[in-house]
């Protein structure tokens, strides 16, 4: 198995920097990768917002010195947001548990501007359905840090009760 690579900007974007998880889980995985989603989703629109604000209200020199401030910030926001579509889409696909030609194929299809608003609006409604269906609570930019560890705990914890007592009651509950 593979070592968890640390990316300090990416866990700080989504709030699982310094998790004590398991960092394999694929519930975590998805999680994480849904948040990313969900973060450069509201980038694009947020950078859409502004371009679309520049086009419409900068009519006098005085405001488009003001709205070139905005398009400028607007275009940073869409590179960043795009190099870290390209990396949340392609992982959140193969935490969902689909192949590595599969995942690129999506990847590279979501470069397209709108198309992949659309791709990552889909992945988003995959992971929040996976998400659901192990018992999470899924919100605005996913299933929070605190839900995630707690699920993640309570699996550990039932799976060390089953190798522990294999199905037999422990000595301290037998009756003597």
């Amino acid at each position: 198995m593979s070592a968890a690579v640390a990316t300090p900007l990416i866990d700080d974007l989504t709030g699982y920097a310094d998790a004590e998880t398991e960092r394999d889980s694929p519930l975590y995985g998805i999680a994480r990768h849904q948040r990313l989603i969900c973060l450069c989703i509201l980038a694009k629109i947020a950078s859409m917002a502004a371009v679309f604000a520049n086009v419409m209200f900068a009519t006098t020199p005085v405001a488009m010195k003001v709205f070139a401030v905005f398009q400028i910030a607007a275009g940073a926001t869409l590179v960043i947001s795009t190099i870290v579509q390209i990396v949340a889409v392609y992982k959140l696909r193969r935490a969902l548990g689909h192949g590595v030609a599969d995942a690129a194929v999506v990847t590279v299809l979501g470069l397209i501007h709108l198309l992949g608003l659309i791709i990552m609006l889909w992945l988003s409604h995959e992971a929040t359905k996976r998400l659901r269906e192990a018992g999470l609570r899924v919100g605005l930019l996913g299933v929070s840090r605190k839900a995630i560890d707690a699920k993640l705990a309570a699996d550990r914890d039932a799976y060390a009760a089953d190798i522990d007592y294999g199905g037999v009651p422990s000595s301290a509950s037998v009756a003597v």
